[in-house]
């Protein structure tokens, strides 16, 4: 048999019925590519993970299967997956192309605004509680996998993956599926994974995006020790914008014990919302521009209440003369009368 080409080697290639053009992305597993379907033209995101040989012999049976599940998962913030498919060296997978790239590229050029933050937990949370509602759990939300178009609209990509890695044992012996910056207590210690854990890994993301940088750092043992046991910084101590109440929530979906967290994923991000949008929010994100609007209305009123005070204590005037107060009447009922002519 031929030997299997190198990840890097497939510029150029044909992989199925898809040619690759360019590298996209790497990760742990394999690399993300720029491809073009051959016969119809359509340009794809191609995501392509090298099969280890003599391990997973029953992996084409489960890839069906799992390709099956995956395609059920038909939502506006669930990025579309076009084709599954493998051979004896690769798997790939052929979904949408989305060219201004992931969230990790958007945090890397500039801080995003609390109410992009919200925005983006508001749109991943509910690609997940659509999921989860499937019975399908992530278990591996970072920035890569979120994707951001042009216009703002975020798609979760991955679904699935993970768990089909696992199940097929391509991931290192004694190796757990995730990425240790975003993996939940419960998948460091290796217990039972819900839609929580889903929750959890979302507000690391939230608490990376709203303070630029994650929770927990340092070495991988250090990093899941942290996970399983140390509390983070509380987020308002790192981006003093963000309210008592955005911090609080951020911690909530944090919380070391699942059933401590919020009901679903849509409901702590709409929790982050409420807390970073709120009536006073709006003039907190304008900065200075609200709070000099708001000086502006209370000198108006200081003003305005000083003219009626010496509207009602000035000296009366003195009673007009009968003869004034007619010359007075006749003059405005004629400006009544010219008035009306127009």
């Amino acid at each position: 048999m031929a030997r299997p080409m190198a990840t890097d080697d497939l510029l150029g290639q044909e992989l199925g019925a898809y040619t690759i053009q360019s590298r996209l992305g790497q990760g742990a597993m394999g690399c993300v590519y720029r491809a073009v379907q051959t016969e119809t033209g359509e340009v794809v995101a191609l995501k392509v993970i090298r099969r280890i040989p003599g391990v997973g012999q029953d992996l084409v049976t489960r890839f069906q299967r799992e390709k099956e599940v995956m395609r059920q998962l038909v939502h506006p913030n669930v990025l579309p997956i076009h084709d599954y498919a493998c051979n004896s060296d690769y798997l790939w997978i052929a979904m949408h192309l989305v060219e201004a790239g992931p969230l990790e590229d958007r945090m890397a050029r500039a801080r995003l605004t609390l109410p992009e933050v919200a925005q983006i937990l508001s749109q991943t949370a509910a690609a997940l509680d659509f999921a989860h509602a499937q019975g399908v759990i992530h278990r591996d939300i970072k920035p890569s996998n979120v994707l951001i178009e042009a216009d703002g609209h975020v798609y979760l990509a991955d679904f699935g993956v993970a768990k089909l890695l696992e199940q097929e044992g391509l991931t290192l012996p004694g190796a757990t599926v995730g990425t240790p910056e975003y993996m939940s207590p419960e998948q460091v210690k290796n217990g039972a994974v819900t839609a929580r854990s889903d929750q959890y890994s979302l507000a690391i993301l939230g608490y990376q995006m709203a303070c630029g940088k994650v929770p927990f750092e340092g070495m991988l043992m250090q990093i899941l020790t942290q996970h399983a046991k140390a509390e983070p910084v509380s987020p308002r101590k790192l981006n003093p914008e963000l309210s008592d109440a955005a911090s609080r929530t951020l911690l909530k979906a944090l919380a070391k014990n699942p059933a401590e967290r919020f009901e679903s994923a849509s409901e702590f991000a709409n929790a982050f919302a409420g807390a970073v949008q709120p009536a006073g929010g709006a003039a907190r994100g304008r900065g200075g521009a609200g709070r000099w609007l708001a000086l502006l209305v209370a000198l108006a009123c200081f003003v305005a209440g000083g003219l009626a005070w010496r509207h009602f204590h000035r000296k009366p005037a003195e009673s007009p003369t009968p003869s004034a107060t007619f010359e007075a009447s006749l003059k405005a009922s004629q400006t009544a009368e010219t008035s009306a002519s127009y």
